[in-house]
């Protein structure tokens, strides 16, 4: 956490800049397809940190400890995570997930992390 800049958690920007490092630092995974995630939203539903108020913008403005610098854009361009190495998918009978390296991902220096199997050895 020490590499984090000062975020308000819940505001643009945070959630996108975790991915981002993710995606340049380690070995990302995308577990959308397996994960059932709940977003708790108010009524603004998903766009409520990007309602205007005078700190709205903090997180674009925060300070990076790591670069010493406030917070660029680049440091969160890789914030979805389309972007990830990895995804899981579910076999279609039983619980066991299986990884495998995004077809649409243009890393070839990967692999998959000790450990995780590999999709081709699921029935799915």
């Amino acid at each position: 956490w020490d590499k984090v800049p000062n975020f308000v958690v819940g505001r643009i920007v945070y959630d996108n800049w975790l991915t981002d490092y993710g995606v340049h630092h380690l070995d990302l995974i995308d577990a959308t397809d397996t994960v059932l995630a709940l977003h708790q939203t108010g009524k603004d539903g998903n766009f409520a940190g990007h309602r205007k108020s005078p700190d709205s913008d903090w997180n674009k403005v925060a300070w990076n400890p790591v670069t010493k610098q406030k917070v660029h854009r680049t440091e969160y361009d890789h914030g979805k995570t389309r972007f990830s190495h990895f995804l899981t998918k579910r076999r279609k009978i039983g619980l066991e997930i299986g990884f495998m390296l995004r077809k649409d991902h243009n890393i070839t220096h990967r692999e998959l992390p000790g450990g995780l199997t590999p999709l081709n050895q699921l029935e799915i």
